[in-house]
């Protein structure tokens, strides 16, 4: 889940928010519509090297394609909404928890040390709250 929150804030920063930008004046542009193209693929491809970073093997190369590039649309989806309403009514919030709950039955939790696969102990006395998501553009404004 703190993959997700860390690509959900990434996301949602000027730079990502002008690849979006470009992205969608490619539509009626068609230089800009293969620089856009290649962007795209080339952050896709990050994003799965991450991946079989952090959870090497936990699942089929296919699958982890087919679900990164639907995690990669639904998150441009989400930060354009952010960008409209920063989440005023915690609608995006509410959709990322749903988003990780899906990722943990997929891949379950690893122990710190990223790449050993290994399942963390559960210490559920010692463990304090957590934020699930972070803090808005207006919160950190504030």
């Amino acid at each position: 889940a703190g993959a997700l929150d860390l690509f959900w804030d990434t996301i949602r920063q000027p730079p990502a928010l002008a690849l979006m930008e470009l992205a969608l004046a490619g539509r009626t542009d068609e230089d800009l519509r293969v620089l856009s193209a290649g962007l795209n693929e080339r952050v896709i491809e990050i994003v799965k090297e991450v991946f079989q970073d952090l959870f090497p093997e936990s699942l089929p190369d296919e699958q982890v394609d087919t679900l990164i590039r639907a995690m990669f649309a639904l998150m441009v989806g989400l930060s354009l909404q952010n960008s409209l309403d920063d989440d005023a009514r915690g609608n995006q919030a509410k959709v990322l928890e749903e988003l990780k709950n899906l990722a943990r039955l997929l891949v379950p939790d690893t122990a710190d040390t990223p790449g050993t696969g290994t399942p963390q102990a559960a210490d559920s006395e010692n463990t304090a709250p957590t934020r699930t998501t972070p803090p808005t553009p207006r919160e950190r404004a504030q």
